[in-house]
């Protein structure tokens, strides 16, 4: 499956669903034209299920704070293999291996020196300024049975200076170069995928301040 963030330039991340318990990750960087065209614009959204893959509370929660959610099935439309830069079978950009059951953290954009994000939790807003911050989407696939697997998207931001901090292990805490972490769980969203589809995720909207973005 895939994630892209819309914004000047575009990160993309795609999470494809290709092995019983392995997924690749592709991530690659488009320009401001690329991000106007009918490849990422309304035609792309038309051709998605923007609806029935999560919760309408979920949905409502997303767009709120600037995100923009669709699923592509296992045969993807054109504009949508484009944008990912299919040529000859392969994928453009950096490629990542993801096993079943094991988180990581993709940066969604370089750092920033002091990052302001406009939070809408249930309705009422709130704004945060963070120092020397990175904002990362935290994934953990987890294979449900052959040809499907549900994935966890956890948006975060790590803020402050980087020192040594007890973290979490696999059995016990244990002492890592680490920031701050501020996991943004109003919108944490689980999606469930079959063999070759593919998640969307765009910022939405105008507010430069907005999570998505």
């Amino acid at each position: 499956s895939s994630i892209c963030f819309f914004f000047f330039f575009v990160l993309l991340f795609f999470f494809f669903f290709k092995q019983k318990t392995a997924y690749e990750i592709y991530q690659c960087d488009w320009s401001s034209d690329v991000c106007s065209s009918d490849l990422l614009g309304r035609s792309l959204w038309e051709e998605l299920d923007t609806i029935s893959t999560l919760d309408p509370a979920v949905l409502t929660s997303l767009r709120r704070n600037g995100f923009r959610f669709g699923v592509a099935g296992s045969e993807p439309p054109r504009n949508l293999l484009a944008a990912m830069g299919v040529a000859g079978g392969r994928y453009s950009g950096h490629r990542y291996s993801q096993r079943s059951g094991q988180e990581m953290t993709i940066d969604t954009w370089p750092a920033y020196a002091t990052c302001r994000i406009r939070l809408d939790e249930a309705g009422e807003p709130r704004q945060q300024t963070y120092e020397q911050a990175r904002c990362v989407f935290r994934v953990i696939p987890e294979r449900l049975q052959d040809g499907w697997v549900r994935i966890e998207f956890i948006p975060e931001v790590h803020y402050g200076e980087m020192k040594m901090r007890a973290v979490p292990g696999d059995q016990n805490l244990k002492l890592l170069p680490s920031q701050l972490i501020d996991p943004l769980f109003d919108q944490r969203f689980t999606v469930e995928l079959n063999l070759g589809e593919t998640v969307v995720l765009s910022a939405d909207g105008d507010d430069p301040e907005s999570v998505g973005h």
